[in-house]
């Protein structure tokens, strides 16, 4: 009846939830698995990668020359 419908809609949502990368919020594409089993797209995570070494490199620039 109706009680089983929200135990299905509930259990639907968890397994989208589950299956959802936490940067875009969608269904994973090409999924990564880290370590710390923590769950992303690849590229997301490349995306993530990509902006911290360049934001790293330009604290290191300015640290330069700074000196």
């Amino acid at each position: 009846g109706e009680l089983q419908s929200l135990q299905e809609e509930e259990m639907d949502s968890k397994s989208v939830g589950e299956l959802s990368c936490p940067v875009c919020c969608e269904i994973f594409k090409d999924p990564v698995l880290l370590s710390c089993s923590h769950s992303f797209c690849q590229e997301c995570l490349q995306q993530f990668w990509r902006i911290r070494v360049a934001i790293f490199a330009h604290i290191a620039t300015y640290f330069a020359i700074m000196q």
